[in-house]
C-alpha cells in the first residue's frame, strides 16, 4: 500500500485532534510504521495495540475507532 494513501487516512483518523493546526508531517512517523507492518504482514493484534498506542489522551482512545481504521486500510490492500 502507497505511504500517501496511509497517510490521508491516517490524517483523517487524527489521533492527537491536531490535523490541521499541526505540522503536516505530524502523523508521519505512524505513517511509517503502519506501512511497515503491511509490507511485513504483521498480524492485526500487533497493528491494533501499536495503533491504539498513539491516542494521546485516554479520554478519547477507542478500540472500535482504530479496529474501523484497521478495516479501511485493509481494504485498501490490492
Amino acid at each position: 500500500m502507497e505511504k500517501n494513501v496511509i497517510k490521508k487516512i491516517i490524517n483523517i483518523w487524527d489521533p492527537l485532534g491536531v490535523y490541521g493546526l499541526a505540522p503536516e508531517d505530524e502523523y508521519d512517523d505512524i505513517v511509517a510504521k503502519v506501512a511497515v507492518f503491511f509490507e511485513t504482514k504483521t498480524d492485526r493484534e500487533t497493528i491494533k495495540n501499536y495503533l491504539l498506542a498513539q491516542y494521546y489522551n485516554e479520554r478519547v482512545k477507542s478500540e472500535a475507532r482504530v479496529n474501523e481504521l484497521i478495516d479501511i486500510l485493509l481494504s485498501l490492500k490490492p
